[in-house]
């Protein structure tokens, strides 16, 4: 939902210019309600610096996973290249979340295996067979043998190669590299509503509107600070 703003000004650094369509609640976290009310620069450093970040926050990750059955719109866009523990036999690898699915990628174990995706494995193995310089009816042959090869059991494809083929399922989040979301990423959406509400009252001395809320006017005095600054994020 688009609603247009009636003020010619940004409304964190109050600079006059071309305004720029701005998410309330961040595109990564599936919000589609946008104003125009902020300049690129300002728009430019809460999207890299603030807002692409956010769905990496652990507690929001937990919440859309919990209610993705109820928002699944939400979960889509906070999962979206998201990490998750892959478990295939005895190894582990890391899947990532795609259109509904996760989906692995090659990796190398300590043991110097390779670890393929179903996805991949037919590929790869005619890479690496071909790689050999064997013929087009020999990889045929051997990729049918995997195609037949029983659950954990390891067949020769060639004097190189062998496979076993594991079932696969998913281990759960991992979230080894999530990080909390910046107290100004929730600083940000409520001034941002705050301004839908008051409209171009918003110019004034914004923070204090909310009476007693010395936390938000701290962040919003560094955020209009560091929007003025061009390496400010």
């Amino acid at each position: 939902m688009r609603i247009p703003w009636p003020g010619q000004k940004c409304i964190v650094c109050l600079n006059s210019g071309p305004l720029t369509w701005e998410h309330i609640i961040p595109r990564a976290l599936g919000g589609d309600l946008i104003c125009n009310f902020l300049c690129k620069p300002c728009n430019d450093r809460f999207g890299f610096g603030i807002d692409a970040k956010a769905k990496f926050d652990p507690g929001l990750r937990l919440t859309a996973n919990r209610l993705q059955n109820d928002i699944p719109t939400v979960h889509a866009a906070i999962e979206g290249g998201q990490r998750y523990v892959v478990k295939s036999g005895p190894a582990r690898a890391t899947g990532v979340w795609q259109q509904g699915a996760i989906l692995g990628s090659i990796e190398r174990q300590d043991d110097g295996s390779l670890m393929v995706p179903d996805n991949l494995v037919r590929r790869k193995l005619r890479e690496m067979l071909a790689a050999e310089g064997h013929e087009e009816t020999f990889i045929a042959e051997a990729l049918e043998k995997q195609a037949r090869a029983p659950v954990g059991e390891r067949v020769e494809l060639s004097d190189e190669i062998s496979i076993v083929n594991w079932e696969a399922h998913c281990e759960g989040a991992d979230m080894s590299d999530n990080r909390l979301a910046s107290d100004l990423l929730f600083a940000k959406i409520a001034y941002e509503f705050l301004a839908l509400l008051v409209g171009t009252a918003i110019y004034a001395d914004a923070p204090a509107l909310i009476s007693g809320s010395a936390r938000f006017e701290t962040a919003i005095t560094i955020a209009r600070i560091q929007c003025r600054t061009p390496n400010g994020w």
